[in-house]
């Protein structure tokens, strides 16, 4: 028999966990809903009738803040709506989400924004935003935003707000990713359709901007992260070759507020297919890459590897991928709208992870999308799933050092048939974890979050939904 881990962040919380359930039995009559865990889930955008889409979630490196970005849209090819959305809130057992601020808001102009993506600035005041503008849903620029999240209701200006990183005249750029690095540089990432280039820019804490610079063609998917390992100052970064459909790692040196980057790496598929939206994180020394990946036919898989020594080398040769469990019955790469745009967003599993450390425990994050169909035909939706393992455990894992799969969406509303969950980001801070993810609303989608607070700290009932724009 196969014994599931727990972490130890998980251990620790054991003794609060059963407090609080035996607290919900106590007072059951009146705290039906209460739970300890994944409970305090609320709607950010609530339109009603937009796309609100790929949401990003951030903490300050104190723990003390987290902050969410996302687009909001029409779903209409032409349409002139685009919003740049953010929102902040202090870390507490009670949070405290500001109004939204529109980093943009194209009014009566032609131009609309279509993704973002953030990351906290080291002083914990701020945060980095890039997104994507275009006209008609296409996009032909990155824009880049500094915004200040301190004061009530973040009434602060971003600045700069809108610097144009990129702009093209053939293609489109796509794909955009973000780090910041400990003196408040932004290191960039993108995707030129025309050329099926990765492309990257920075920008220094002074605001000097670097010459763009071609890291891989074709590829795609890219996906950036920063650390510190004693006085080497690193960026990872991970994509897709679309020669091989396999993942590729390139390690950059920060000298000078850009990178010098070193040799590129591919993780063979072995007996995988095709490799996808790739993900990466990383902690002072501790690297770890998931991506999704082809099992066999329409099943997908959420594969990993991992470095212990900022990069240099991979603890898992290239024919040892590992897998993350999954929860759901079926893992059908299964669209789940019709148009172009809303199509993509239920694509694959689309992980995404992050790392915490824990005194001297390091542990890994993952949330990810997968099909599901509950109780046969008709009842087919895609949910949001969690899991979390102990870095050091990840050498001899097969499977079983990752705790069991938690279902992050499900509520009151996911038993309708067909309301679907997708697109999830996770950050993690001061024990506590943060997911954001699109969920499907009538002919539209919604940003949520669920938050993970201290079950020491009682019970938490939802759903708990917040006035927000309309």
């Amino acid at each position: 028999m196969i014994e599931v881990q727990t972490s130890p962040r998980v251990k620790r919380r054991l003794a609060r966990v059963l407090f609080a359930l035996l607290m919900a039995v106590a007072l059951l009559a009146g705290l039906a809903w209460g739970v300890a865990a994944f409970t305090y889930q609320i709607n950010l955008s609530r339109t009603g009738t937009m796309v609100s889409a790929r949401p990003d979630v951030a903490i300050s490196d104190d723990g003390e803040y987290v902050a969410i970005s996302w687009a909001d849209f029409n779903d209409v090819v032409g349409s002139t709506d685009g919003k740049i959305r953010l929102k902040r809130s202090p870390v507490s057992d009670n949070p405290v989400w500001a109004e939204h601020k529109a980093v943009f808001d194209p009014g009566t102009s032609s131009g609309n924004g279509l993704e973002s993506r953030l990351a906290f600035d080291p002083s914990g005041n701020y945060v980095h935003v890039v997104w994507l503008w275009g006209s008609s849903n296409v996009p032909t620029q990155i824009r880049y935003s500094k915004c200040d999240i301190t004061g009530s209701g973040m009434a602060s200006n971003c600045d700069p707000n809108g610097q144009t990183v990129r702009s093209v005249s053939s293609g489109e750029v796509v794909q955009p990713g973000v780090a910041v690095d400990d003196t408040g540089g932004a290191h960039i990432v993108w995707v030129e359709t025309a050329s099926s280039a990765v492309r990257y820019r920075s920008r220094s804490a002074g605001g000097v901007w670097s010459s763009v610079e071609s890291i891989d063609s074709p590829g795609s998917a890219p996906a950036i992260a920063f650390a510190k390992d004693g006085s080497n100052r690193y960026l990872h970064l991970a994509w897709v070759d679309d020669n091989s459909d396999e993942i590729q790692y390139q390690r950059g040196q920060i000298s000078g507020g850009t990178a010098s980057w070193g040799t590129t790496r591919a993780f063979a598929k072995g007996s995988l297919g095709t490799a996808g939206s790739p993900s990466i994180a990383a902690n002072e020394s501790s690297v770890v890459l998931v991506w999704d990946a082809v099992i066999t036919g329409d099943k997908y898989g959420v594969a990993y590897n991992y470095s212990s020594d900022s990069g240099s080398t991979w603890q898992l040769s290239t024919q040892q991928w590992r897998l993350v469990p999954t929860g759901g019955t079926d893992l059908l790469d299964r669209v789940q709208r019709t148009s172009s745009e809303a199509g993509t967003y239920t694509q694959r599993l689309q992980p995404n992870v992050t790392l915490e450390i824990i005194g001297t425990d390091t542990l890994v994050h993952v949330v990810w999308h997968e099909y599901i169909s509950p109780a046969g035909e008709g009842s087919e939706r895609y949910d949001v799933y969690y899991s979390s393992a102990d870095f050091s455990q990840l050498t001899s894992c097969s499977g079983d050092c990752w705790i069991t799969p938690t279902n992050v969406t499900f509520d009151i509303k996911d038993l309708d048939a067909g309301v679907s969950s997708a697109s999830a980001a996770i950050a993690v801070g001061k024990e506590l974890t943060h997911t954001v993810y699109m969920e499907e609303s009538g002919t539209a989608w919604d940003v949520m979050y669920n938050g993970d607070l201290d079950a020491s700290a009682g019970l938490v009932f939802m759903p708990v939904v917040l006035k927000g724009y309309k």
